[in-house]
Parts: C-alpha cells; structure tokens; sequence
C-alpha cells in the first residue's frame, strides 16, 4: 500500500509503486545467428497466457514462479521456474538440428519422440508431406512413420528410427 496519494482532477495521474521484479532471459545453449523460436510465458499453475517472449531476448516480470512453453519441435515445458528481485533468471535451451526428409512422392508421415521411460509420443504431423521436408527439431532420439498417399496397404508404412543433434543436418531417404 501506499500512503499519501492525492489524484488531482481532469490531469493524467501517475502514481510510482515499488515492485519486486526480475528478469528472465531465453537463449540457446550456444549462440544460434536466426532465430524465430517463440516460449509461452503464464504464471506458474494458471493455462492464461501472460506473454509471448522470443528467444534471445530478456524481460522484467514480477517475481514468483512461472510455467515457460517453448513453441519447438518438440515443445518444452518448464514448471514452476522462479524469479527473484533484481536477479536474472536463464533458461537455455539445447541447439536444434535440422532433419531433411526425402521421400519418393508425397505421402502421410509423424514423428514422434523417444522419452524417458522408452515410449514414443508424437510431436509432430505431415498432414500431407511433400517429396522434400526441412524442418528443425530439438536434439532427441526420434521415429518417421511413413506412408506414401497414393498406397492404401499398411505394408508399404515405413518406419525410420534417428537420432539428432545439436547444430546437425540429418537426411532421411523414405
């Protein structure tokens, strides 16, 4: 609260309150030159969406705890990273690689990514991929199940288990 506050009439009022803030910074492990990578800032344990900061940039909020959601391929979700006054929080994430897939006519195709417990989950979908994708993904252990459009036998489903890593370029002939 603060004490002594006169509002004077038919005038823009400006009141100065003191407010604990910190910084959060986004980056990369190591300097990546572009960049288009957005995270979704929320206040820890609410889904409202408080801001959208792009990486390799820092920005003041108040301190408390917040759920950050990078928009990568796959996302990443950190939960309940804290702010404290006057201090700068980082969060880097891992250099992405860029998978080039090949296949010999458009077709259907997912990937999906290897987590800890050894379980594949989908983090991405071709809804109609074309002969040649580029895209960019986080490092990780991944599988590509494929099936051309044109084929209507599961038979012809191909499956391709990868790894990626940071700063790397992956080609995969389907």
């Amino acid at each position: 609260t603060k004490d002594d506050i006169r509002l004077n009439p038919g005038k823009h009022n400006i009141i100065g309150v003191d407010l604990p803030m910190g910084s959060l910074k986004l980056s990369w492990s190591k300097i990546e030159l572009q960049s288009n990578v957005q995270c979704l800032v929320r206040q820890h344990g609410v889904d409202t969406t408080l801001f959208v900061q792009d990486l390799n940039t820092s920005m003041r909020y108040l301190t408390g705890k917040y759920d950050l959601e990078f928009l990568t391929i796959p996302r990443r979700i950190y939960e309940g990273v804290e702010l404290k006054q006057s201090k700068t929080t980082e969060v880097k994430l891992p250099n992405q690689g860029k998978l080039r897939i090949i296949a010999a006519e458009p077709g259907f195709a997912s990937i999906y990514e290897k987590n800890e417990s050894g379980d594949y989950q989908k983090v991405y979908d071709f809804y109609l991929m074309q002969k040649r994708e580029l895209i960019e993904v986080l490092p990780g252990r991944y599988l590509i199940v494929y099936k051309p459009k044109s084929s209507y036998d599961c038979e012809m489903t191909i499956e391709r288990y990868i790894n990626i890593g940071s700063n790397t370029m992956l080609s995969v002939n389907l």
